[in-house]
């Protein structure tokens, strides 16, 4: 279940579930806007629209934003989901929530491994403390990005990195948007995200517990309309059956960018790299014997600064630092 597809999968997706006695969904709304019925089911009590920053993205990538496309409030189509609300307070006791920013991946960096077979105090101190003099290295964020992909059990390049830079070439930005926008979704949870406990797992426990409620009730057949990396566990349960639905296209030409192609390009940047690090060594070297500190504070902030958000940008959109979620093992 995603947020924005083509409306073609959204068709495919009402017409699997027409077959089912009830459907479940995840969806965090506001408590004011559900209502129990004699039962106890939580249902919506008006139809909802997108917000608008979720229109915006839809329209420009030719997609359908989901509350467009489907009515949650049919006959038999309940919510088993938390609100918004008892999210937030949970999250707020237990300090989850916030996305990461560029200084937490700084600090926690990518991946999921961790070396877990090292004692826990070791890897905290190669997770922060060893990676604070790379800061010091021409092209920090390579070597921190070399650092984490090390440490990771799992991780590769994109497998659509080379369709985005050749989205970038012939500047075909719509393409180069769903590229992103799918690589993000399939990349997997980062070291750097932390614990996500209520939004995963508690809204798991919810969906669940409404999902047994049925069956207690005689219901034979249900289906629950939820995230892929959500529900992961079996809770007694076991897969039937897998099928796919396509939830965009893309069209994506032949590779036109070569290898010799890509070498130059990274050859180029690491050029640039190291012109920027040695400019500002050159610079910082200067204003500290002139005892302008406050001048290289500034250098010296600024250098970090733009490195950090090439570290975080590259870590987020060119490298899966999960398994890919469409491969063969994970249907098993």
């Amino acid at each position: 279940m995603v947020h924005l597809a083509d409306p073609l999968y959204y068709r495919q997706l009402l017409n699997a579930t027409s077959q089912y006695e009830k459907v479940l969904y995840e969806l965090i709304v506001d408590e004011d806007v559900v209502e129990r019925d004699e039962a106890g089911w939580k249902r919506l009590k008006e139809t909802l629209v997108p917000a608008n920053d979720e229109r915006v993205m839809a329209a420009r990538n030719g997609f359908q934003a989901q509350l467009e496309a489907i009515d949650y409030c049919r006959e038999n189509w309940f919510l088993a989901d938390l609100d918004r609300k008892t999210i937030k307070t949970l999250q707020a006791q237990r300090g989850e929530g916030l996305p990461p920013n560029a200084f937490q991946a700084a600090m926690a960096g990518w991946g999921t491994g961790n070396f877990r077979r090292l004692p826990e105090s070791l890897r905290d101190l190669i997770r922060k403390w060893l990676r604070a003099p790379i800061w010091l290295v021409p092209c920090p964020e390579g070597a921190m990005l070399m650092l984490d992909w090390a440490m990771s059990e799992k991780g590769s390049l994109s497998e659509v990195l080379m369709a985005m830079l050749d989205s970038v070439r012939s500047f075909n930005f719509r393409s180069l948007g769903k590229l992103a926008f799918g690589q993000l979704l399939v990349s997997g949870t980062m070291a750097c995200d932390g614990p996500q406990t209520v939004i995963i797992s508690e809204r798991n426990k919810e969906a669940i517990h409404e999902i047994l409620r049925l069956k207690e009730d005689g219901v034979k057949q249900t289906a629950l309309l939820y995230g892929d990396r959500r529900l992961r566990t079996q809770h007694g349960f076991q897969r039937g059956q897998t099928r796919w639905l396509t939830a965009w296209r893309i069209a994506v030409p032949e590779p036109q960018v070569s290898l010799e192609n890509l070498v130059f390009l990274l050859a180029t940047y690491l050029c640039l790299d190291g012109i920027d690090w040695l400019s500002t060594i050159s610079s910082l070297a200067e204003e500290i014997s002139n005892s302008r500190f406050d001048s290289a504070m500034v250098l010296a902030v600024a250098y970090l600064a733009r490195h950090g958000i090439l570290y975080y940008s590259v870590g987020r959109w060119f490298v899966a630092w999960d398994k890919p979620l469409f491969v063969d093992s994970n249907l098993q």
